[in-house]
């Protein structure tokens, strides 16, 4: 899982065919939706998901080349896999995509939606800040917006996170660590549920602990055979 950057890749379409032709195999998307017991229609949020995911993780190790041509390629292929998506110029409801809230202020800036800054720059919601309103959160959710453009902004929003995660998780000098805490991520972004929301309960926090292991082993499996098809160019 560390040894992706062997040499210099500059090309940035070559990145975004090979993580693309990692993301569309189909039976770790058919395990998350299987494991989530999510109906038929959120099969496509998965593959967004996981497409995303795969993305900052490629993104976010670039860094450690120290090559700026190596991270703008990278940089690059984002745009190459947002638009490749066949329904990339379909619109989307973004809640439909998105389900965890601490997602939505984030994506507030990078999308940034004139109709949800009017609103929430309106005498109605003096008083409230940002999306704290839940007039501007459902208005937030119920946005449309190209697949495209969604993708391109969830790639943006989540490789920072992930990027600070990566940074936090590489201090344990813990692989393992690093696996079960990227999985945990993928696991919010995928069935809605942050680890904060299930703290104050301890048989659901072992719960998801349990699903983390069964689930991890996927996850590694998914960022390996990326490594090992960048690691071919």
């Amino acid at each position: 899982m560390f040894g992706l950057f062997a040499k210099s890749r500059h090309n940035p379409q070559e990145i975004a065919k090979a993580i693309l032709e990692v993301a569309v195999e189909r039976e770790p998307l058919v395990s998350f939706v299987e494991h989530f017991k999510m109906p038929t229609g959120s099969f496509n949020r998965t593959f967004i998901s996981v497409v995303v995911f795969l993305y900052c993780w490629a993104r976010n190790w670039s860094f450690a080349t120290h090559d700026s041509r190596v991270v703008d390629a990278y940089k690059a292929a984002a745009k190459i896999i947002a638009t490749a998506l066949r329904d990339a110029e379909n619109e989307v409801v973004v809640g439909d995509y998105v389900l965890s809230q601490s997602e939505f202020p984030s994506l507030l800036f990078a999308l940034n939606p004139p109709s949800v800054w009017d609103f929430i720059r309106s005498p109605e919601n003096a008083g409230f800040a940002g999306l704290d309103n839940p007039k501007a959160m459902a208005m937030m959710r119920s946005l449309k917006v190209r697949l495209g453009a969604l993708t391109k902004a969830l790639m943006d929003v989540r490789g920072e996170r992930m990027t600070t995660e990566i940074a936090s998780l590489m201090a344990l000098a813990d692989e393992g660590a690093l696996l079960l805490g990227l999985s945990d991520t993928l696991y919010e972004q995928v069935g809605g549920v942050a680890r904060w929301e299930v703290m104050h309960d301890p048989d659901l926090l072992t719960e998801r602990q349990i699903d983390l292991l069964r689930q991890s082993a996927v996850i590694d499996s998914m960022m390996e055979r990326v490594d090992a098809a960048l690691a071919r160019l």
